[in-house]
């Protein structure tokens, strides 16, 4: 059995909303730093050597923040770059 802890911390701020012919378009930007560790046994557990990672994204939402685009770029402590493109936020 494995055992994680996982935390996020998220910033989101809102371009006010832009109406269009068809309909309202929401859009926005987000800043976050979120981090984790992954163990064996329990008694394995310690504060030492966490996963950490930041970043920022974009977002549109047409219509309904149910259809929300967002656009994802992580930096990692140990200089990766990870980028993602999602329906919705995970969060």
């Amino acid at each position: 059995d494995k055992h994680s802890l996982v935390y996020n911390a998220e910033i989101r701020i809102e371009i006010p909303t832009f109406y269009t012919p068809l309909f309202p378009l929401s859009s926005g930007m987000f800043f976050f730093y979120d981090g984790g560790k992954v163990w064996n046994k329990l008694s394995d557990f310690s504060m030492e050597h966490w996963n950490n990672s930041y970043g920022f994204g974009f977002y549109v939402a047409p219509g309904t923040k149910q259809y929300t685009l967002t656009a994802t770029i992580a930096f990692t402590e140990n200089d990766m770059v990870y980028s993602k493109v999602n329906l919705g936020f995970d969060f």
